[in-house]
């Protein structure tokens, strides 16, 4: 409850000539008194009317008033009344002087408030002595008043409890401090209650009784009790620890009661305590700490700062906090510690420390910023621990967990974890690497005939020749047994491989000493490729070790690839290669038709022109069988060019039936986007054919666009100026920097199959096209949907914002006379018979699109 603050009244000022107020209606009356007052040093107000007298009291209050009873107007006991009944004159004394005699005029003059009563006529030295009897009373009680405030005042102001007994325990005054302390509304709460049933004084956490308590008892001790630490429980159960001092209360020399003061000191032992805990923790933690000021000067460091830095108290004189975390050039840590404090209050995390000595160690520190009561920054406390031990054990857990222990070379688990890393890379760069299965001849004959121990030892001989001919960025592991596997990146050619599997034989050519023997060894090798052979690391694996044991079968001590004959495969190539070139020049390429239509409306926007080989004994060959041979012979971009050239010629011959079939999409590869002609190309092609520019789309891959964006950029533009469309196909799936993207001029993004193949089920692929759509949307492509195979995915995509979807659900790339057929019953004509495409329950996979 909150208390007005006590109002400190000051002593008494020296005491001045005194005012006397006369008021009577008789002249001759009225001048005696007046002068003998007057002689007597008093200032005189005189009045012969009541109400006058009335109203100069209350603006000048006088010290005493002789008043007159009989007066016209208000009479003297009306005046007298009026004067007790207001504030600023209540406490005057009044001297009734009147000739009026009989008792119960007297009495009703006391009745009123008078002081005194005198007879008229009356004799000036009677007059004189009542006046100055009744003003040293008046005065007298002022003083006594006032002191009684001042004491009051100093009491309530003080932030000590104090409280008065009497000889029988009995509350006679409490200040407002106890009053909060013992948790009471007021002090009539407490005056005259044994103050027993108010508090009660514990010992050893028990009760002490009344006449036992050496506070609350008045007279036993008659003397002063003082105790640094005493226990109190209030009436309402609560305790607290206590400063006390009894004082005896004496009267004429005998005690007449107690003054108690009691200051709770149950915080300051709370602080007392936790300090006592905090110095010990602080004194024997294992753990560094280092207490700075507000400037972050090192002021106080304990014993496990100088044990585990070798820095003492002196050292650190006027030392930066920073000294800690800065054995090693570390600046970007101390800023990023600066910050973290500044903003959160305190960092933590791993840093490297120096010793004295100079040595370098990894350390975990903690450092918080300490506040004072007004939120100022007032302290900093560092706290760190070595974990050089942690870290090595760390190391040595980490050595063990991924290595063989007795080669030292990686273990299966590490090794499994850097096939995975060398295909990610090689998926990415669009590069190869090959995987190497070696198993020894005959180990196990070495192992029955010499022990286990001679095994041991010739397989540390052979894992020093393995790794001695192999490259520092080649992982080398032994899976277990006699099993050593290899991963060889950046291989261009089978032939790579092959040099390597050369040299790892070769390594076996010399014999091995073993346990006073030598021993003649050998090793059957299984390569696979990838991304040939497969394009996950368990498949790589897998097939290396198939190839393994054909090369075992095959007569032990050579290597074998995975796919067989690669003098056969090679051959395959060549002669695919052959026919590729008579393809090109015999006309057997021919375009299939995929449509694209608006997934808001249904129509058909635009078809994609597929190229196919009719291969003379093969038959129909998609794209992914000749289109990658294709770039990596160079006859790419003649067959790009020839697909453009059919592509516009197709499209010169429906415009020319009136077939509707919108806008001609040719896929165009990143070789002939880098050809310096290229441009020159297409507006040759397109000036030939007669095709429209505005009914023509090249689409370019991600990768294409993206690999030299700087280049691009000015063909893109031109290939617009003509009226070309630009679209980048399988977006999603390359790298784009978005920098680069929102300054190049294109017309569309295709989103690629692999985010629609899962729709509506996958959520991150729905979150992905969203997120592609969004982009799009905003730099002002339209968005087409590739490998749209159901129809919820076909809603989802339009809730999605899509503008135009690709794929079965709509109908399978198909010939130009059956895609003319389709076009016609999708602009409203009867369908011939066969016209239509149906949707397939089982549909066959979508073929690469070139």
């Amino acid at each position: 409850m909150k208390k007005d603050k006590p109002h400190l009244s000051l002593p008494p000022a020296p005491e001045t000539p005194a005012t006397a107020m006369v008021v009577d209606d008789t002249p001759a009356n009225l001048d005696l008194l007046t002068r003998i007052l007057d002689d007597a040093g008093y200032r005189v107000n005189a009045f012969a009317d009541g109400q006058l007298a009335l109203r100069s009291a209350r603006r000048f209050p006088p010290d005493l008033i002789l008043l007159d009873i009989l007066m016209p107007g208000l009479d003297g006991y009306e005046v007298c009344a009026r004067l007790k009944a207001d504030q600023r004159t209540r406490r005057i004394p009044v001297i009734f002087i009147s000739a009026l005699n009989q008792t119960d005029d007297i009495l009703r003059a006391f009745e009123v408030g008078g002081v005194d009563y005198v007879n008229k006529p009356f004799r000036e030295a009677e007059v004189l002595a009542r006046v100055n009897a009744h003003l040293d009373l008046y005065r007298t009680q002022r003083q006594l008043r006032a002191s009684r405030e001042h004491v009051r005042a100093l009491l309530d102001s003080t932030a000590e409890s104090i409280f008065g007994l009497d000889r029988d325990g009995r509350c006679t005054f409490v200040n407002q401090a106890c009053l909060d302390l013992l948790g009471l509304e007021s002090a009539k709460q407490a005056i005259g209650e044994n103050m027993h049933t108010l508090i009660q004084h514990r010992h050893k956490g028990e009760p002490i009784a009344p006449e036992a308590c050496p506070l609350l008892h008045a007279w036993n001790p008659d003397e002063p009790y003082h105790s640094e630490d005493e226990t109190f429980v209030t009436r309402a159960g609560r305790r607290f620890s206590a400063e006390c001092w009894s004082y005896p209360l004496t009267d004429d020399g005998q005690t007449v009661g107690r003054v108690v003061t009691l200051v709770d000191i149950s915080e300051r032992k709370s602080m007392q305590e936790m300090l006592l805990q905090s110095a010990t923790v602080f004194r024997t933690t294992n753990e560094a700490v280092a207490i700075a000021d507000a400037h972050q000067r090192i002021i106080q460091v304990n014993r496990a700062f100088t044990q585990i830095t070798g820095f003492s108290q002196d050292d650190l004189n006027d030392s930066s906090l920073s000294l800690i975390y800065s054995a090693r050039n570390q600046q970007e840590l101390a800023e990023t510690v600066t910050r973290g404090v500044a903003e959160r209050g305190g960092w933590q995390g791993e840093i490297w420390s120096r010793r004295k000595s100079g040595e370098a160690f990894p350390a975990w520190m903690s450092i918080n910023q300490v506040c004072n009561e007004k939120g100022e920054v007032s302290n900093f406390v560092a706290v760190f621990a070595d974990i050089s031990h942690l870290k090595r054990t760390q190391q040595k857990l980490a050595h063990l967990a991924h290595h063989d222990p007795l080669t030292g070379l990686p273990n299966r688990l590490l090794f499994g974890a850097r096939l995975e890393h060398a295909v990610a890379r090689a998926e990415r760069e669009q590069g190869g690497l090959a995987v190497f299965f070696l198993d020894l001849d005959q180990f196990k004959l070495v192992n029955d005939s010499l022990g286990h121990l001679a095994g041991d030892e010739l397989l540390l001989q052979v894992a020093r020749r393995l790794k001695g001919v192999i490259r520092e960025e080649d992982t080398l592991a032994r899976l277990g047994g006699d099993e050593f596997t290899l991963v060889q990146e950046d291989v261009r050619a089978p032939r790579d491989a092959s040099r390597l599997a050369e040299k790892l034989l070769r390594t076996f050519d010399a014999p091995f000493q073993v346990a006073g023997e030598e021993l003649h060894v050998g090793g059957s090798i299984g390569i696979s490729l990838f991304p040939d052979d497969a394009r996950d690391p368990e498949g790589l694996l897998r097939n290396a070790d198939n190839a393994m044991y054909n090369a075992k079968r095959a007569g032990r001590n050579r290597f074998h690839f995975y796919t067989g004959d690669l003098t056969d495969r090679a051959l395959d190539r060549i002669r695919l290669e052959s026919e590729l070139h008579n393809a090109l020049r015999d006309g057997e390429l021919t375009l299939h038709y995929q449509p694209q239509t608006c997934l808001h409306t249904g129509r058909t926007l635009g078809l994609e022109a597929l190229v196919r080989w009719n291969h003379p004994s093969a038959g129909l060959l998609g794209p992914d069988r000749f289109i990658p041979l294709a770039e990596e012979c160079g006859l790419i971009i003649p067959l790009g060019l020839q697909v453009l050239r059919m592509a516009c010629e197709q499209g010169r011959r429906w415009l020319d039936e009136g077939v509707p079939f919108g806008t001609l999409a040719v896929n165009v590869s990143a070789g002939q986007l880098h050809k310096e002609d290229f441009f020159e190309q297409v507006r040759a092609v397109i000036a030939e054919t007669g095709m429209p520019p505005e009914r023509l789309e090249l689409e370019l891959t991600e990768s294409a666009v993206m690999e030299d964006p700087q280049r691009a950029k000015p063909l893109l533009e031109a290939l617009r100026s003509l009226g070309i469309g630009v679209a980048v196909d399988d977006f999603g799936t390359g790298y784009s920097s978005l920098a680069y993207l929102k300054n190049l001029p294109l017309t569309k993004l295709k989103i690629d199959k692999a985010f629609v193949t899962d729709l509506p089920a996958d959520e991150d692929d729905a979150a992905i096209v969203r997120a592609i759509v969004a982009l799009g949307k905003t730099l002002g492509y339209a968005l087409i949907a590739e490998g749209v195979e159901a129809e919820a995915q076909r809603t989802l995509l339009r809730q999605l914002g899509c503008d135009i979807a690709q794929g079965f659900l709509i109908s399978r790339p198909v010939d130009a006379d059956t895609i003319s057929r389709w076009l016609a019953h999708a602009a409203g004509e009867p369908p011939p018979p066969g016209a239509l495409i149906p949707e397939s329950k089982t549909q066959p996979q979508p073929e690469t699109a070139s």
